[in-house]
């Protein structure tokens, strides 16, 4: 079954066997559901607050060095974090631990941290973008909850 055909009988079976036309929203219609999602589906709490606690953990190889990242999280948030692997930091990572705890694991917020200590070389030559791909890009990833 091809895409197109799929959608095609999609569309015959959502449309009660094609006896139903195409329903137009009107404008007053669309700017209530841009502020039903504004109000309540794009918010923190419905979408990370009701999460469950789970733990975290990916792995990657660059040139800089490998690199494994483990995640606690509790609704959510970041409660505990830790890095280890073969990449060789000027600095200690450990230095800026703290400022990863009690963020949402989300990639604006690491991304964030990331950017504010990208001078400190706490992990060698890997860089920004390919952390967040740890923490984000699940190549090879262990989740438990």
């Amino acid at each position: 079954l091809t895409i197109d055909a799929f959608i095609t009988q999609l569309r015959y079976y959502l449309t009660n066997e094609g006896r139903d036309g195409e329903y137009q929203l009107t404008d007053t219609q669309k700017t209530a559901i841009l502020a039903l999602r504004d109000q309540q589906f794009a918010q923190w709490s419905w979408n990370y607050g009701q999460s469950p606690d789970f733990m975290y953990h990916n792995h990657a190889k660059y040139q800089g060095g490998s690199i494994d990242v483990y995640v606690n999280a509790v609704d959510g948030k970041i409660t505990d974090i830790d890095f280890t692997g073969d990449f060789l930091g000027v600095r200690d990572w450990r230095e800026i631990k703290s400022q990863f705890i009690g963020l949402p694991f989300t990639k604006t917020a690491v991304a964030d941290v990331l950017l504010a200590n990208q001078d400190g070389q706490y992990f060698g030559t890997i860089t920004d973008d390919e952390l967040l791909a740890v923490f984000f890009q699940k190549d090879e990833v262990e989740t438990h909850v």
